[in-house]
């Protein structure tokens, strides 16, 4: 679930469970009366298809822009969820932004991504990290440090 930064009748829900696979993915829905409410957006699944979404980010500054991170790859919309582009394909668990720059954005599964240019572009990270045996990274970041990335 994401809420919009400056309008909390703004939210949005990635449907299914990206942890467990219990049950899969529907899309994001969207409502505008605070969670009273809710409709698909323009990323939309049956559930048939066996996808998952774990990570739901609404950029700060721009809160039109949405992402995804699932088990499909990861998802842009840059007109509040009702056209999605596939930015990134792969399996992916967890995603941040880098804090106060929000064109920076983490993205990991069993391995680690970067992108600097809003999603356009992705590096893999592999600095200090195993070469096997991962079977997810989970990330966080911290405002008190924009330059920490904890995998």
């Amino acid at each position: 679930i994401a809420f919009h930064p400056t309008n909390s009748s703004l939210v949005y829900a990635a449907s299914g469970d990206g942890d467990g696979n219990n049950t899969y993915s529907l899309g994001v829905l969207k409502s505008t009366d605070g969670g009273s409410n809710w409709k698909t957006t323009g990323l939309s699944w049956n559930v048939t298809q066996y996808r998952t979404i774990s990570k739901l980010l609404i950029n700060p500054t721009s809160p039109d822009i949405l992402y995804t991170a699932g088990s499909n790859g990861i998802y842009k919309s840059t007109d509040a969820g009702n056209t999605w582009n596939q930015v990134k394909t792969g399996n992916f668990k967890d995603m941040e932004f880098k804090p106060g720059t929000p064109n920076t954005i983490y993205a990991s599964g069993t391995e680690l991504w970067k992108s600097t240019d809003a999603g356009a572009n992705w590096t893999q990270l592999t600095n200090g990290f195993p070469t096997s045996g991962i079977r997810r990274i989970a990330l966080a970041v911290s405002v008190n440090n924009a330059n920490a990335l904890y995998a």
